[in-house]
């Protein structure tokens, strides 16, 4: 059996915690294989904030901000996520 991990982002407004708002990472394993990460799947979830406007930057080159990629933190929560998965499994 093929297990795929899954992530999804969301964004959400300002709170008490993030006063500038930020995106809810939930992270897992499909477990059930059809293709959407339950709330049942979910193994990780961070909710990282957004930090405060401040001046703008100067252009530079494109990055992976650019070109649509996820965010780094979510690329670690869904590493830990698989992780924590395998240790859970492990005969």
């Amino acid at each position: 059996m093929v297990t795929t991990a899954r992530m999804v982002t969301t964004r959400f407004d300002a709170s008490d915690t993030c006063p500038a708002g930020g995106t809810r990472i939930d992270s897992g394993v499909d477990d059930n294989g059809d293709g959407a990460l339950s709330d049942a799947e979910v193994d990780t979830t961070a909710e990282p904030c957004d930090g405060a406007l401040g001046a703008d930057a100067p252009p530079g080159e494109s990055g992976c901000a650019s070109m649509g990629l996820p965010l780094p933190g979510a690329a670690a929560a869904l590493a830990l996520a698989l992780r924590r998965r395998r240790r859970s499994v492990a005969p």
